[in-house]
This record gives structure tokens, C-alpha cells and sequence, in this order.
């Protein structure tokens, strides 16, 4: 890389860089190759600062919203107040804020939101550090997680402890998730769901009944 890609703004220098690196390719190639007269070009000032958040310009800094995290909707502010209340290390901003804890792992926030914090301790980004991320850090095949998840293994049946007992007396079974659940216990004689509940209700009402609920809050 040369020029801009590597940092380099002053125009001769970019000249310099690029034909030192097509000369280096060149040569890469088994062709040989010099450096050409470069055209003379004057160094230009210029002023480039970063600029790691902004805010509305119709109301005061304070008030406003700038987003650094979209997924946790961690904000500059919250890293401000991260370095006034003394989260300041990388870790504690991270858990102090949740910065950079959703699935990109702070791809998409951390650079900006070290940089602020940088910016309010008055260090460096790299003296500041980074935090720590979990994998995959690259995108993997959902088959690669999933392994030997399938059939069966992906979608096991799950069965309450009285299910034995209830397919001995006749259940009917809804499913409930991945669960087998017990709906009514029909009777010889009875044609309608109705009428097994209705026989069920009043049973309870005039003498006792129970019920499995294990598949509840599982």
C-alpha cells in the first residue's frame, strides 16, 4: 500500500510511495524496473483530525445522542460517564456500559468508543487498550455449530414423568414446545373433548384432582 492507505497525505510523498511499491511489484515479477523522475508537486497543508461522534447542531452537547454501540444502545455520553465515575480501564468500560457485549463482539463500536474514552482520559487509543472478545471471531457454518443436531437431535421429544401413565389411560396430547402435554383423558362413551372436560371439571370440583406441570417454565 502507498499513499493514503498507509497514512501518507503530503503529495510528494504519496509519488514517492507509489513508485517505490509499482517498482517493488515490478520486480515481484521477475521484470526489472526503476524508479521513474517523479513530477515535481508542492506539499499542500492540510488539517485532519478525527472526529469520533457527532451531535445534532440545533441542541446542546449534552443533550443530544450519539450512538457508538447499536446493538446495546451504548452511547457517547455513557462512555463519558464511564471515565467521570472511574471505569476507565477497557473491561470496566465494557461492563459498565455494555459496550461491545452483543454478538459483533465491539466490530462495529469499539474503535470509536476506546477512542472517546482515549479522548476523555487524555491518552493515546493504544495506551488505552482494547478489551477482550469472544469467538468466532470470523464467521462459521451454521452446520459447523450445529454438528449432529438434526433429526431427532435438533428436535427431541420431551415427555413429563406421569406421560406413561397418561398414554395408559388414554391421553390425548397437544404439543407444547418440545413437549408432550397431557390435553384430556377421554372415557368410553364420550364423542366430544367437551364432554371429557366437562367430566374432568366436575370431578375435580366435587372430589380432587392433580396435574403434571412440568412443562411449564422448562
Amino acid at each position: 500500500p502507498a499513499g493514503l492507505a498507509t497514512g501518507t497525505f503530503a503529495t510528494p510523498d504519496c509519488l514517492r510511495e507509489g513508485a517505490t511499491c509499482g517498482q517493488d511489484a515490478a520486480l515481484a515479477c521477475g521484470f526489472s524496473a526503476t524508479v521513474a523522475d517523479l513530477p515535481a508537486a508542492g506539499t499542500e497543508s492540510y488539517a485532519i483530525v478525527p472526529l469520533w461522534h457527532a451531535l445534532p447542531l440545533d441542541r446542546p452537547a449534552r443533550t443530544g445522542k450519539a450512538f457508538i454501540d447499536f446493538q446495546n444502545d451504548v452511547t457517547a455520553k455513557d462512555v463519558r460517564l464511564a471515565a467521570i465515575e472511574g471505569f476507565r480501564s477497557v473491561e470496566h468500560l465494557k461492563r459498565y456500559t455494555t459496550l461491545g457485549m452483543a454478538t459483533d463482539q465491539g466490530k462495529t463500536a469499539n474503535v470509536n468508543a476506546l477512542a472517546q474514552m482515549a479522548e476523555q482520559t487524555g491518552s493515546s487509543i493504544a495506551r488505552t487498550g482494547t478489551t477482550m472478545f469472544r469467538p468466532p471471531v470470523q464467521p462459521v457454518a451454521i452446520g459447523a455449530l450445529a454438528g449432529a443436531a438434526r433429526g431427532r437431535h435438533f428436535k427431541p421429544d420431551r415427555l413429563t414423568p406421569t406421560h406413561d401413565w397418561a398414554t395408559e389411560q388414554g391421553a390425548i396430547f397437544t404439543a407444547n414446545g418440545l413437549w408432550h402435554r397431557a390435553q384430556w383423558f377421554p372415557r368410553p362413551g364420550e364423542t366430544h373433548w367437551r364432554d371429557t372436560v366437562n367430566r374432568e371439571v366436575r370431578t375435580v370440583r366435587t372430589a380432587v384432582g392433580f396435574c403434571d406441570v412440568t412443562t411449564l417454565g422448562k
